[in-house]
């Protein structure tokens, strides 16, 4: 779901920065519990952060942050690093 929507024209943006952090559930007991508890064995975190000049000198404003969470439903799941969507705005952002 959308929190919230910030706008910032092109010219004020310097570079952006994308992070994932990918946690997978791998010990026998944790995966028994994980099953029993309906728990997620695999989690994955993105956030694309915008390096922006917007009169207060290089930063990432918090208002710019896209930030995805994944729950998989299984322990093999890929990273969302490589996905389509993820892969098509990295060579958009780096044409800006």
């Amino acid at each position: 779901y959308v929190t919230s929507v910030a706008v910032v024209p092109l010219r004020l943006v310097l570079g952006f920065c994308i992070q994932e952090a990918l946690w997978l559930q791998k010990a026998m007991l944790t995966k028994l519990l994980g099953v029993m508890c309906c728990w997620p064995l695999a989690e994955s975190n993105l956030t694309v952060q915008v390096l922006t000049n917007a009169g207060f000198g290089k930063i990432y404003l918090g208002s710019l942050n896209v930030r995805q969470r994944v729950l998989p439903g299984h322990a093999d799941s890929a990273c969302n690093f490589e996905e389509d969507k993820v892969l098509e705005l990295r060579r958009w952002l780096g044409n800006v």
